[in-house]
């Protein structure tokens, strides 16, 4: 049998607040990242050009669409648009889950969404991420 004692060490577990909000979510720094996107969506129209921008490269511009949306606060009216812009590139680039995360995103803030809607279908109906590029084309 061992006589020797056991010392605890402490693990700082973060706090329900520092958990709950994106590193990025800071006054100043969201409006950085997120805003070259949010700019451009000021339109239904303007949202499909951005879309088809963004998707032939979609692997590329994934990591600044997730830090954009990561920085974007809930009361921005043009949240959902940039996160259903975010679903489907995510899914266009092999990233379903999330995609699907992305598409949380967009219900949590608005419940019916016609472009995310079409892409939940897409995805629970099996299809191909390449075929994005067609269905971006018929907006």
């Amino acid at each position: 049998m061992s006589t020797g004692t056991r010392t605890r060490r402490k693990i700082a577990v973060p706090t329900r607040r520092q958990t709950a909000q994106p590193a990025t979510n800071r006054p100043g720094v969201a409006a950085e990242l997120a805003e070259p996107f949010l700019a451009r969506i000021t339109s239904l129209a303007a949202r499909d050009r951005l879309l088809a921008e963004l998707m032939p490269g979609a692997a590329a511009n994934l990591p600044r669409l997730v830090t954009a949306l990561q920085a974007t606060p809930d009361t921005d009216l043009r949240l959902a648009d940039l996160a259903a812009v975010t679903a489907m590139v995510a899914y266009r680039s092999g990233d379903g889950p999330l995609a699907q995360v992305a598409l949380g995103r967009v219900f949590a803030v608005t419940p019916v969404h016609a472009l995310a809607s079409l892409l939940m279908q897409a995805i629970s109906v099996g299809t191909k991420p390449a075929m994005m590029d067609e269905i971006v084309k018929g907006l």
